[in-house]
């Protein structure tokens, strides 16, 4: 079967990696790849948004499925395009991709269907969005408000601020100088609590809820960084797992109905960021992909064929699937550029990956090739993941194993993920059994 995957991040590298060990006769080509896939894999020098190259090309080499790999295509109707042209394609059409392109768009929906979320105000209007927000900071109990850019930001978007200084450098950003665009904002009270992400395959009103997962946004540890596209993750998230049913409950069947009503074509994967405390379950933010690096270790738990899994989604076959997951204990730990997500340098070479343990797994994201070198060529550069028994063993083994690399003036490895976490999880042990 011949397979083009569309993106060159650690997730997309993730999807083939899993696809290849499941089938080993699977031939895979990326569009366009990093340094890694080229190597592995097959790359073709097509940007993710040439839709009509990139369909083309599928139909002349005889592509049998797409993937796609990162939010913009489908946001902009790559899946609409392939279909169109008869091809084979994973991923949500245009339409069903609005979830993610507007913050807005999901929004009204979760109000309409009595999807629980944070109050806000949709405005581009500066003293509009500062009167609100100054309003929600002298009401919030911890002081802080949430400011949102409306369109697609990469995960970058999101502005907490803690004063009215704070509030009026983020909508200077935002509103005035644009940072991430034209697009309105939203203005959204902070919420506190335990936060987690789940991901639904949805087709054809069938759905099937991945095991759960949890990243660290921030740039560094304790919480004290700029947020980023996502420094780490783990799974599962042992403080969700007891909440999975009212998740299901309270989000994915009236997001399901809501479809239903509204008649949008759904089939791919909602990838929804979510907030618990003891008001309940809200949802932060909905995405229509899989998550980075939450996929990295999702799949890691994944025992059943995820090729098929997806295959049956785009073809709305989901209810002839059967989930088959694995009881490891995952962490995966990111390794970026000095400087992300701001200003970066690239091309410093990488040493150490061949002194690796075989316990770990290497996913690779920002990436280039030279010659027999690997060089860097993004902010976030390298998934190390560890698959075992406890969370304490993968935790050690991941740690262990990022000091045998060469860590030049451009990659760092104290940009990693929060573990505190875990060990609050672990904590909590005799809570979940007393809760189940």
């Amino acid at each position: 079967m011949k397979i083009l995957i569309i993106g060159s991040g650690g997730r997309e590298y993730a999807i083939a990696s899993k696809i290849k060990e499941q089938d080993s006769s699977v031939d895979i080509t990326f569009a366009p790849g990093n340094g890694k896939t080229k190597s592995e894999f097959k790359n073709i020098d097509l940007a993710v948004m040439d839709f009509d190259n990139l369909a083309n090309y599928a139909k002349e080499n005889d592509i049998d499925f797409t993937i796609v790999g990162p939010e913009d295509p489908l946001c902009f109707g790559i899946v609409d395009k392939f279909e169109a042209e008869g091809l084979k394609i994973f991923g949500p059409k245009k339409e069903a991709a609005m979830f993610e392109k507007s913050k807005a768009f999901s929004k009204k929906f979760m109000e309409k269907y009595n999807i629980d979320t944070a109050k806000y105000l949709e405005t581009d209007s500066v003293e509009e969005a500062k009167k609100y927000a100054y309003s929600l900071l002298h009401e919030s109990k911890v002081n802080k408000v949430v400011l949102k850019y409306d369109g697609l930001a990469q995960g970058k978007g999101v502005i907490i601020a803690s004063s009215e200084e704070g509030i009026n450098e983020a909508l200077n950003e935002l509103l005035l100088d644009k940072k991430f665009g034209d697009d309105k904002i939203i203005v959204e009270e902070y919420i506190d609590g335990f936060e987690t992400s789940v991901h639904v395959l949805i087709s054809n009103g069938e759905y099937i809820m991945f095991p759960s997962a949890k990243d660290h946004k921030k740039v560094y540890e304790g919480e004290t960084g700029e947020n980023t596209g996502g420094m780490g993750s783990y799974s599962p998230n042992l403080m969700s797992l007891p909440y999975l049913k009212d998740i299901e409950e309270e989000l994915v069947k009236p997001f399901i109905k809501g479809l239903k009503e509204e008649g949008i074509d759904y089939r791919g994967v909602l990838f929804a960021g979510l907030m618990i405390n003891s008001d309940g379950i809200k949802v932060l933010e909905f995405n229509t992909r899989f998550g980075d690096p939450e996929t990295e270790v999702i799949l890691e738990r994944l025992d059943s064929s995820l090729l098929d899994a997806l295959i049956k989604t785009s073809e709305a076959r989901l209810n002839e699937y059967k989930l088959e997951v694995n009881d490891k204990k995952i962490v995966n730990v990111v390794l970026a550029s000095g400087g992300y997500p701001a200003k970066y340098d690239k091309g410093c070479e990488i040493k150490g990956l061949d002194t690796l343990s075989k316990d770990v797994k290497v996913n690779y994201a920002g990436v280039k090739a030279d010659g027999d070198k690997l060089l860097t060529n993004g902010g976030r550069v390298l998934n190390i993941l560890c698959k075992a028994d406890t969370f304490e063993e993968a935790y050690k083994k991941v740690y262990d194993e990022i000091q045998k690399f060469h860590l030049i003036k451009c990659i760092i490895g104290g940009i990693l993920v929060q573990w505190l976490r875990v060990y609050v999880c672990k904590k909590m042990n005799l809570m979940l059994n007393q809760t189940v």
